[in-house]
């Protein structure tokens, strides 16, 4: 099934328009956080602003979006109910350019692709909105903390939203963080030396 040209250019400009530096600093802290979170979950996948489309092959680009069921990896694209299962939370952070308009169109399309809980992080207000199907349509639920993202929670503070753990501590925390993205860099030297090896090639000789 084809994508519609102006459906999808209409996606991407309404995405990178909001994308300032504050709306990409929280959008990698959540990513490199909720990964770090569900590091010893085989059924937790992340993703980061990867293209996605509901069942009828309409398109769109959440800012971070938590799939039940499958475990992590790299994906280029992803397709409910081919790829796998909708997301079960979607992450969306809220730039002043976002219009109420667009905002509407997000809670339409992710109806359709089957989100179960929706959230908008206001990055400059501070203000925090959370969504949940029921009936059939998304409806306001006012709670900051999100159960199935094991109780995290979003505050408003200084004027922006801060995701923090259950227990209230910074999400996550900058000695948690170095030593996951030191754990991946290990596990990509580790394959990397295995390819090589694989190849009849040393990886330890100089």
């Amino acid at each position: 099934m084809t994508i519609d040209a102006a459906m999808e250019a209409e996606v991407e400009r309404e995405h990178y328009l909001m994308a300032g530096q504050q709306h990409r600093d929280l959008v990698t802290r959540l990513y490199e956080g909720l990964k770090l979170l569900f590091a010893d979950r085989a059924d937790r996948l992340v993703l980061a602003e990867v293209t996605t489309l509901a069942p009828a092959g309409r398109m769109m680009i959440p800012d971070i979006a938590v799939v039940f069921g499958l475990p992590q990896q790299q994906h280029r694209s992803y397709r409910a109910g081919v790829t796998g299962p909708p997301p079960r939370v979607v992450l969306e952070v809220v730039s002043p350019m976002d219009t109420d308009e667009i905002n509407a169109r997000k809670l339409e399309r992710h109806l359709e692709l089957g989100t179960e809980e929706l959230w908008f992080l206001h990055v400059r207000t501070g203000s925090i909105e959370r969504f949940l199907v029921l009936d059939g349509r998304f409806v306001p639920v006012p709670a900051p903390t999100c159960a199935a993202l094991e109780d995290l929670r979003f505050e408003p503070r200084h004027g922006t939203v801060e995701p923090v753990y259950a227990d209230g501590t910074p999400f996550p925390s900058s000695a948690a963080a170095e030593a996951a993205r030191a754990a991946t860099e290990a596990a990509r030297a580790a394959r990397l030396a295995e390819k090589l090896r694989a190849a009849g090639i040393d990886p330890d000789e100089p």
